[in-house]
């Protein structure tokens, strides 16, 4: 029996409806029937299938390691390796290889080390000159624009992206929108980590902020609320 067969045999056991498990588990209704139809591209990510099979398991009592292994079985399985087409080795041709292990001169080696003596006079005598001039003439260099070095060091510091982490402790409903878009809404258990990154913004909901541990931007947040308590929390470029 296939990972979809197995989801929708137990939801019917139960007498649910697809809007049933949705008001439970908070995963929307189009992504239930994406698992039981094994319609897999339809949700956004191989997190959010991983996350979504593992809740959607859990709430119909079945085994949640078994469904989340049998997933990661068959698509495995059905995975094609393509090599890129842009790696590409080079060889070189016979005649070179020939060439290099016998030691043979190349025919520019000549021109070569004429050049290679001309530019090396070139230099000494460029020197000459450069030692000539600093001793007759001295140059103040021209004072740094202290505006230029600060809007080089901030456009430096500013990050590319917004960058969330969140770790469960506890068991926690999440809803997690990046830049206005839903990036993810459904339960995290214990153990269980989600990675969100957004170029202006990301907003969180945390059912039971107490049992989520935030880092954003690397660093590590005290709790955003207390055990139970219901936050909602921006995240923006600007801070």
């Amino acid at each position: 029996m296939s990972i979809g067969e197995i989801l929708r045999e137990a939801r019917e056991k139960r007498g649910l409806s697809l809007s049933d498990v949705e008001n439970e588990t908070k995963i929307r209704s189009k992504y239930l029937a994406a698992l039981e139809s094994e319609d897999f591209k339809e949700i956004p990510g191989e997190a959010y299938v991983l996350g979504f099979l593992r809740n959607y398991a859990r709430f119909l009592n079945l085994d949640s390691d078994q469904i989340v292994n049998s997933y990661k079985s068959q698509t495995k399985t059905n995975d094609t390796v393509i090599s890129p087409p842009y790696q590409v080795e080079s060889k070189p041709s016979p005649e070179t290889d020939e060439r290099l292990l016998s030691g043979a001169p190349s025919k520019g080696k000549g021109l070569g080390f004429i050049l290679a003596v001309v530019v090396v006079a070139g230099l000494i005598i460029l020197t000459i000159v450069i030692g000539f001039l600093r001793g007759n003439t001295s140059r103040t260099p021209a004072p740094a624009n202290p505006l230029q070095n600060r809007a080089a060091d901030m456009e430096t510091a500013q990050p590319q992206f917004i960058k969330v982490e969140l770790i469960a402790t506890e068991k926690c409903w999440v809803r997690v929108t990046g830049d206005g878009v839903e990036k993810f809404a459904g339960m995290l258990y214990p153990g269980m980590t989600q990675k969100y990154q957004a170029k202006d913004s990301i907003t969180l909901r945390l059912g039971n902020a107490g049992g989520i541990q935030v880092i954003y931007n690397g660093k590590k947040l005290p709790p955003l609320g207390q055990h139970g308590e219901v936050v909602d929390k921006e995240f923006r470029k600007s801070g």
